[in-house]
């Protein structure tokens, strides 16, 4: 695994690639609870869940520990959210096909079954520290959802019915108490919208083509980006509760032939 980053202070991204070392088979997940603060996880060619921080003591970056393992036996990438400072919840499909999860807050739990079957990489994401949601695509095809709420679980529901996806879900956290959820569709090809607010589900609303990820950057704002049927980056925008009206989706050009 190589790294490099962007300094703010300097203005500029670090001259070279910088190797982490490890072996793996899984892109990595990232995620960052605090200031100085970077925990970078990826399953390994054993299949197992690995780990590496950064604790911004290091001159070089990087902590000088090698890469730990939690171990498992996973089939996916991992998904990972921070939701306080110094605690982590990680999720990641077992090769048995059900849905994993382990938390760290000084200490790593053990790894604890959710159930399934599914298939896909899942998406968690928290929009406050005694909250998680999870998404993640059924071996039916079907967008399941399932939450913490600060001491326990919820069931597994479908925010979508019965409606049949083709690609994975996608969650971003927009504002407090607000997800917004993107997927495309398995029978039209169409990317459709929901939002979560207050443990209520708005209707599902029709897109455009494309395979697809996002990202929020104001309060109930959101940026959706996909590979549209011509191979092109495509870019459409939401802010709170409509589409973007002078323009449908935006060309940002390019032949792709990954999912962002």
């Amino acid at each position: 695994m190589y790294e490099k980053h962007y300094d703010r202070f300097s203005g500029g991204w670090s001259s070279d690639w910088v190797s982490l070392g490890g072996v793996f088979t899984s892109p990595p997940a990232i995620v960052s609870w605090g200031p100085n603060r970077l925990d970078v996880f990826a399953i390994g060619s054993d299949g197992a869940m690995w780990r590496k921080a950064w604790g911004g003591n290091n001159p070089t970056g990087w902590d000088v520990e090698d890469w730990y393992s939690l171990g498992g036996k996973f089939s996916t990438p991992p998904a990972v959210a921070a939701r306080m400072p110094r605690r982590l919840d990680v999720v990641a499909l077992g090769t048995d096909n059900q849905l994993y999860h382990i938390s760290w807050q000084e200490n790593w739990s053990n790894w604890e079954p959710l159930g399934g079957p599914f298939r896909g990489t899942p998406t968690i994401v928290s929009w406050g520290k005694d909250r998680l949601d999870i998404f993640v695509l059924g071996t039916d095809y079907v967008v399941w959802h399932k939450a913490w709420t600060g001491n326990a679980w919820s069931d597994w529901e479908s925010p979508g019915g019965d409606m049949k996806w083709e690609s994975e879900p996608v969650a971003v956290v927009s504002d407090l108490n607000r997800i917004e959820l993107v997927a495309l569709n398995q029978t039209d090809d169409q990317m459709y919208h929901k939002t979560l607010v207050a443990s209520e589900w708005g209707e599902w609303g029709g897109i455009f083509n494309g395979v697809l990820t996002a990202v929020s950057l104001e309060s109930k704002g959101l940026d959706i980006f996909g590979i549209g049927t011509d191979n092109a980056m495509w870019h459409h925008t939401w802010s709170d509760g409509q589409w973007a009206t002078t323009y449908t989706w935006d060309q940002l050009g390019g032949v792709f032939a990954l999912t962002v």
